[in-house]
């Protein structure tokens, strides 16, 4: 967007000033005293205008030039902070990370860095990759099905590992329904790579963000077998206390609602009306 509107401004400041030219031109041209006031004040007026638009493109330009400067710096303090990645795996990762998003165009070299460089970065480098993968999904430069192999191979692995506790996961990551979570887990544990695959490309991971706050996530793991566990102690519980299990939710999460009360309580009939 910033682009378009540094475009628009310099698309008027040379139309302005060619128009400027052409006035300047006949007022010289012009004998003593056959110029007209009009032209005049709108040489005036138009040259005043143009030392403003001249002005914001030379302050647009220091501020490009800044934010250049700092993302450089940027760059090369997450670089050197990989320090398992040897110097020329650092430069390649530097360039990766000056990106908005990947491209079909990066597939090349993204299969040979996910191949021989991903498993030695940090858990920060790893996000960064990952953002700029996934990015490139939400801009649909490509599917998450097109990805080269090693690429959905490590993502996917990735994901797992957020979705079964074993590193912290993305908040985008609520915004997957329960089912789908576990329906991911239960496909990749079972080596089914196509089922993956497809999930991953589906909508429920449209919005999906690598990075940015982390969150404990319910395990998926535990979504589809741990509800019967989770009951079963309840209905122990209950029989002891001699309570019913009617009236109880049970949740699609590994999260059970129970009604608070007492032994005491429940052994009372309720009050006649």
């Amino acid at each position: 967007m910033e682009d378009i509107v540094d475009r628009l401004i310099k698309v008027e400041y040379a139309k302005l000033a060619s128009v400027v030219e052409e006035a300047e031109r006949l007022l010289a041209a012009a004998a003593p005293g056959e110029a007209g006031i009009g032209l005049r004040c709108f040489v005036h007026n138009a040259r005043s205008r143009l030392d403003i638009i001249q002005a914001d493109v030379i302050r647009a330009e220091e501020i490009k030039k800044d934010e250049k400067t700092k993302q450089a710096a940027a760059v090369a303090e997450l670089a050197a902070m990989e320090t398992k990645l040897s110097e020329e795996e650092q430069r390649q990762y530097a360039g990766f990370l000056k990106l908005s998003y990947f491209t079909k165009a990066n597939f090349p070299e993204l299969e040979r860095f996910y191949t021989h460089t991903w498993d030695r970065l940090s858990e920060r480098g790893k996000d960064e990759m990952s953002t700029l993968v996934w990015e490139g999904v939400k801009r649909r430069e490509y599917t998450f099905d097109e990805l080269p192999d090693k690429v959905r191979e490590k993502e996917s692995e990735r994901i797992y590992q957020q979705l079964t506790g074993k590193i912290e996961a993305s908040s985008s990551l609520q915004d997957v329904s329960v089912e789908t979570r576990s329906e991911f887990v239960r496909e990749y544990e079972a080596k089914h790579e196509d089922a993956t695959t497809k999930i991953l490309s589906g909508e429920d991971f449209a919005g999906y963000t690598p990075g940015g706050k982390r969150i404990a996530v319910p395990k998926a793991e535990s979504l589809s077998g741990a509800i019967q566990p989770a009951e079963d102690q309840l209905r122990a519980k209950l029989k002891n206390e001699e309570i019913s299990l009617k009236g109880i939710t049970v949740f699609e999460a590994d999260t059970v609602s129970v009604p608070t009360v007492s032994a005491g309580e429940a052994a009372s009939p309720a009050p006649k009306r």
